[in-house]
């Protein structure tokens, strides 16, 4: 909350991620409505999430290089400019199935700009002490615009006025590009005529970037190889992405078919993940401060792990003792979640070097979206293999032997060593050989 109050750069940061988030969540239901009605194949659907993941997936990797050529803010500018031309042209292909296909795909792409210069900026916006509070509060408020955004989309969705939601969700767009040149304002205006020089030149330095595309990809892959810190949360987003496409594959089914929970409940339960991530988000700033970093990142891996698996005790629980205890477990899902994410991204944007943030988030997205895309698959296949819920458990059984066999690694040391960062309450950046 003080980062709301005392830092108006962050302040406008904030309210473009809220406005453009709001505005995506109602677009991407509207979109699904729209797919729905427009094809009866159930793979319509599927290609709707493909399109929206493989932009991240693809080019996530590519265009780190170009978030650190450039000016961070004027990358995100452009992109939130260039999602609001392609969502207005939405509505000319509102009644074209593959034309909303390519333009859900187009709009990706944007994405894929915004979000690595938008994790790269963060730490000039907040400073170095205050990376978990800015993630956490940006998970929190992630997790809240998934809960508002589709609650309104279900709403206004039988009016049946599409135009104006998309026209709306592009006017989401704008403003936030409007916010974030307030950002930029903000940040010029704090800082020293001295540091404005020094800032300039920094600036200056990454729009001439001498060095070739392909060497600076090169050397930002290099120093994520090489830094041991870097390279050990790769290795465990892969396993925890790869789960978390599970859960989101099996989930619904397993709730609806398995559990067979009432429709009063379904979209409660659902909440209530939503919920628990949001006080997950908040807490984990707290947990931080009482916990070294990789024991809780670990800790919350395994959590999910656990919860993954008892949702087989759950179906016989929800038999005898009814919804409550499901109510429970969503809750436990949700704050796992969130205490596995905020660790995971603040140490990611803490130990990556500033001038390489942009490559090393390109390349933390292209990660966890191949992890989430493989997940699904494997979701898929096991559930029709061995059923939703013994899937589930399968894939919490992999999280919590990942999180038992990795402190036995060399890389967990890394990490351990990480925890001099104090993400949670100042300090400079740990730095480990690889």
């Amino acid at each position: 909350m003080k980062l709301l109050l005392n830092n108006r750069a962050f302040r406008h940061l904030w309210l473009a991620q809220i406005v453009s988030e709001l505005g995506d969540g109602i677009t991407r239901l509207v979109v699904i409505f729209l797919v729905a009605h427009l094809s009866s194949n159930p793979l319509a659907l599927s290609v709707v999430v493909l399109a929206q993941v493989l932009p991240n997936m693809l080019l996530g990797t590519f265009v780190g290089p170009f978030i650190d050529r450039f000016r961070r803010s004027r990358i995100m500018v452009a992109a939130d400019l260039y999602r609001a031309v392609i969502v207005l042209l939405l509505i000319v292909f509102q009644n074209e199935l593959y034309g909303i296909y390519a333009l859900v795909l187009l709009q990706g792409i944007g994405t894929v700009l915004f979000e690595p210069a938008r994790t790269a900026i963060v730490p000039r916006v907040v400073g170095q002490e205050n990376i978990t509070q800015a993630v956490s509060f940006s998970q929190a408020t992630y997790m809240a615009m998934k809960l508002i955004g589709p609650a309104l989309a279900g709403l206004l969705i039988p009016f049946g006025h599409f135009g104006w939601l998309f026209t709306f969700n592009s006017f989401t767009f704008v403003l936030s590009a409007l916010f974030i040149f307030g950002m930029s304002r903000a940040l010029s205006e704090d800082l020293t005529t001295a540091q404005q020089t020094a800032m300039t030149g920094q600036e200056e330095e990454q729009v001439v970037a001498k060095e070739p595309y392909w060497q600076s990809l090169k050397d930002g892959l290099r120093t994520i190889y090489r830094h041991d810190g870097l390279f050990a949360l790769l290795i465990l987003l892969v396993p925890i992405m790869l789960v978390m496409g599970v859960i989101n594959t099996n989930l619904n089914a397993a709730l609806l078919q398995s559990f067979r929970i009432p429709a009063e409940h379904f979209g409660f339960i659902s909440s209530m993940i939503a919920a628990g991530s949001i006080m997950g988000a908040l807490a984990a700033p707290s947990l931080l401060q009482r916990l070294r970093t990789n024991v809780m990142l670990l800790g919350a891996v395994g959590a999910i792990g656990l919860f993954c698996m008892l949702i087989v005790p759950l179906f016989h629980l929800y038999q005898e003792s009814g919804v409550l205890s499901v109510y429970v477990w969503a809750l436990g899902v949700g704050v796992s979640i969130s205490c596995t994410n905020v660790p995971l991204s603040s140490l990611f944007i803490t130990l990556m070097p500033d001038e390489m943030r942009g490559r090393g988030s390109g390349v933390f997205e292209s990660v966890a979206q191949a992890g989430t895309v493989l997940g699904i698959g494997a979701g898929g296949l096991f559930a029709s293999l061995f059923g939703v819920l013994t899937a589930t458990a399968i894939a919490g059984l992999l999280l919590i032997i990942v999180a038992a066999v990795f402190p036995l690694l060399k890389y967990n040391q890394a990490l351990r060593q990480s925890n001099e960062t104090k993400l949670s309450g100042g300090g400079q950046a740990a730095s480990s050989s690889g």
